[in-house]
């Protein structure tokens, strides 16, 4: 048992969080192993020092998360590909019982992101017409191909530049059976990828 020392209350030791942090001479800084607030007090003090700081809380969680974003990121996968349906279903819960939330969220993204979001657009426009329903391609891999690209136009009779204005085609058409991944697609200029239409590579080199 053990005295909680802000509701003074005796509880056993499972209703304190563990606490392992050691003094200079080596040992630990309380004896037990347990932090000194109880489960209880500890997250009541926690809620109340989030409320009284929230600006402050805000720069520090966003930090940390530039800090550890690489590992959220594997872990938030891993997490979702244990259990994908689960995964969408709580996902889509979550989004019916925050609408105005997700909306808001939506529209700060949209704001402080034109250019990813345009790229999200498109790809989900294009990802809706495949063929094939597990076809995907990431922002990502969108972003890194256009880089690749050096911000030109993929025709190599063109090469313009299209930082501007650009379409994603697909270099073996949706309409043809061709598949919405990485490998089958570019990035064009609204007038080469207009010119190009839906033939397949064999008959726009002829």
């Amino acid at each position: 048992m053990k005295l909680c020392s802000c509701c003074k209350e005796l509880k056993p030791l499972e209703a304190f969080h563990k606490d392992g942090t050691l003094k200079r001479d080596g040992t630990l800084r309380y004896r037990d192993g347990r932090a000194r607030l109880c489960k209880e007090c500890a997250k009541a003090r926690s809620k109340k020092w989030i409320a009284d700081n929230q600006e402050r809380n805000k720069a520090n969680c966003l930090s940390w998360y530039a800090t550890h974003r690489e590992s959220q990121m594997a872990k938030f996968k891993a997490a979702y590909w244990a259990d994908p349906e689960k995964s969408k279903e709580a996902n889509r819960q979550w989004r019916i019982d925050n609408r105005e939330r997700k909306a808001a969220m939506d529209k700060a993204y949209a704001l402080a992101n034109p250019d990813k979001r345009k790229l999200i657009a498109i790809n989900y426009k294009h990802r809706r017409r495949s063929w094939i329903g597990d076809d995907r391609i990431s922002i990502h891999d969108l972003e890194a191909l256009l880089e690749k690209q050096g911000m030109k136009c993929a025709n190599p009779e063109c090469g313009c530049d299209i930082s501007e204005e650009r379409h994603l085609d697909h270099i073996f058409p949706l309409s043809k059976r061709g598949r919405h991944i990485i490998e089958n697609v570019q990035w064009l200029c609204p007038d080469c990828n207009f010119a190009k239409r839906d033939r397949l590579p064999e008959a726009r080199s002829s």
